[in-house]
C-alpha cells in the first residue's frame, strides 16, 4: 500500500488543473501499471452500486430516503502570515461556518443561484439528502468547534502535500475517517485548488489519508468586498463542493479522457443525465456553450459543480449525480454508511457551552408521550427540522417558516424509543436526543 508521500517525484503539476483527481490516478498507475486495471474495476463497482441504488429507489421519491448528516472536521495548517491573511482566528472561524453553509445549500439544492440553471437543465437538477455539520466531539469524546489550527513554518505544500496529513511531519492527523469527513486546509501554492482521496482508492492509500485537501485561498465564502484573501474567481466555497463530490465518487463532468467523446472511445463521467463534454470549462461561460461532444443545443453543462468554471458559474448537481452520491453513503450497499450514523458527534459534550449559542434550541417535554415543542431564539437561520430514528431513517421533516420561533410537533404515531431531533441551520446542524414513551 502506498501513501501520498510515496507518490512524490512522479507528479507533473499542471497549472491549468484546478483539481488533482486525475493527477492522483495518473500517479497510482505510474507507480504500478497494473493499478490501471484496479482503477477500472473500482469505477465499474461504483457504477454498479449506483445502478443498484437507482433500481432500489425506482418509483420512490428521493425525498423519502434517509437523510444523513456527515460530521466534518477542518484541519487547518497555515503559517502565521497566512492565518492573518484570512482575517486571523475570527476570520478562519467565519470561513468554517460559511463553508458548512455552502455545502448544505449546494447539496440540498437550496443555493440561491439555482435560479440561473438554464431551462433545459432544470428538470435534471438534483438535491441530495446529504447534510454536513461541524463535529463537536473529538474521537476521545472531548469538545471541538469543528476545526483545529496548527501554525506551520512551511510556506506552501507541493502536491500531494503528504506532510499536512501527519502530526509527526508537521501537519495534523486525520480523525477516524469512518466517523468524520476530514478536510485539510493548507497553502497549495499556485498548482491546484484541491484534491481528494476517496474510499475507492483504499487499495493504494491508508485510511488515515482519506479526505479532502483544499488550498486556503479557496476556503469558505466571501461575505463582503472587504473579506480578506481569496483566489480570483474562487470565492463562493464551491471548491469544497466539488471535492466532496469526488469523495462520494463523482468524476469530472468531461471524464478526464483527453477530449474524447463517448461515441469515439471516450469514457465521459459515467452519468446519464450530464451531456457529453470534451474538456473542462473555465471562467464564466455563457449559455449555451457547445463543444465537440455536445455541438447542438443545449450544449454542455458548464454550471455543474464537477466542472472547472469559476464559482459564480457553478450551481447544480444532476439527479443521477445525486443518486451516485447517495449510493455511497445511504444504507444500500454504501461504503461510507458509517459517516451518517453517529449524530452524537455533532453534539457538544455535557457541560460545554455552544460557541454559537444563538443556534441552540429548547426541546420539551422530554421524555414525551409524543407531542413536543421546539423553541428557538429569533433570527437563528433555521432551515429545517428533522426527527431521525436510530437506524438513521427520517421519520418526520418540516421546513422552517420565516420568523417562526415555536414548532409544535405531534409524534404520537411513533413507536416508543429514542430519536434524534435535528435542527438544520444555515451554518451548522444542532441535535438533541428525544425519548418517546
Amino acid at each position: 500500500m502506498m501513501t501520498l508521500l510515496g507518490l512524490c517525484g512522479v507528479m507533473n503539476t499542471q497549472a491549468q488543473d484546478k483539481c488533482g483527481a486525475q493527477m492522483i490516478k495518473d500517479a497510482i498507475i505510474a507507480q504500478n501499471p497494473s493499478n490501471a486495471l484496479l482503477l477500472k474495476q473500482q469505477e465499474e463497482l461504483i457504477k454498479q452500486r449506483a445502478d443498484a441504488f437507482q433500481r432500489e429507489m425506482e418509483g420512490v421519491k428521493m425525498k423519502t430516503t434517509s437523510t444523513v448528516t456527515v460530521p466534518v472536521v477542518f484541519h487547518i495548517i497555515l503559517t502565521a502570515t497566512q492565518q492573518t491573511a484570512l482575517g486571523g482566528i475570527s476570520g478562519i472561524e467565519e470561513r468554517v461556518y460559511n463553508q458548512i453553509q455552502v455545502l448544505n445549500d449546494d447539496y440540498a439544492k437550496l443555493n440561491a443561484d439555482t435560479t440561473f440553471i438554464p431551462a433545459p437543465f432544470k428538470p435534471v437538477a438534483g438535491g441530495s439528502q446529504i447534510h454536513f455539520g461541524l463535529a463537536h466531539r473529538k474521537p476521545d469524546g472531548s469538545s471541538t468547534p469543528g476545526y483545529e489550527i496548527r501554525t506551520t513554518t512551511t510556506a506552501s505544500y507541493s502536491f500531494p502535500a503528504s506532510g499536512a496529513k501527519y502530526t509527526n511531519q508537521g501537519g495534523l492527523d486525520a480523525w477516524d475517517p469512518s466517523l468524520y469527513l476530514n478536510v485539510w486546509v493548507i497553502n497549495l501554492g499556485s498548482s491546484i485548488l484541491g484534491f481528494t482521496v476517496p474510499r475507492s482508492l483504499l487499495f493504494s492509500f491508508p485510511s488515515q489519508e482519506l479526505g479532502v485537501v483544499i488550498t486556503h485561498g479557496a476556503f469558505g465564502k466571501r461575505t463582503a468586498a472587504t473579506t480578506p484573501y481569496f483566489i480570483n474567481g474562487i470565492d463562493k466555497g464551491r471548491t469544497l463542493t466539488h471535492e466532496v463530490g469526488h469523495y462520494f465518487e463523482l468524476e469530472h463532468i468531461w471524464g478526464d479522457d483527453n477530449g474524447l467523446c463517448p461515441n469515439n472511445g471516450g469514457q465521459d463521467d459515467g452519468i446519464a443525465d450530464t451531456p457529453p463534454q470534451a474538456n473542462s470549462s473555465s471562467g464564466v461561460p455563457v449559455f449555451p456553450k457547445y463543444d465537440a461532444c455536445s455541438p447542438t443545443y443545449p450544449g454542455i453543462m458548464f454550471m455543474n459543480y464537477m466542472d472547472y468554471s469559476n464559482d459564480t458559474a457553478l450551481y447544480m448537481f444532476t439527479n443521477d449525480q445525486v443518486a451516485r452520491m447517495h449510493s455511497n453513503i445511504l444504507p444500500v450497499n454504501a461504503q461510507d454508511y458509517t459517516l451518517g450514523i453517529h449524530p452524537e458527534l455533532l453534539d457538544w459534550p455535557t457541560g460545554v457551552a455552544n460557541i454559537k449559542a444563538d443556534n441552540n434550541f429548547l426541546l420539551y417535554p422530554n421524555p414525551s408521550t409524543g407531542k413536543v415543542t421546539i423553541s428557538l431564539a429569533a433570527g437563528t437561520g433555521l432551515q429545517q427540522i428533522e426527527i431521525v430514528n436510530l437506524l438513521g431513517k427520517t421519520v418526520f421533516s418540516t421546513q422552517a417558516q420565516n420568523n417562526q420561533t415555536n414548532y409544535n410537533i405531534d409524534l404520537s404515531s411513533l413507536s416508543r424509543g429514542m430519536y434524534v431531533v435535528r435542527c438544520v441551520f444555515k451554518d451548522r446542524i444542532q441535535t438533541q436526543k428525544l425519548i418517546v414513551e
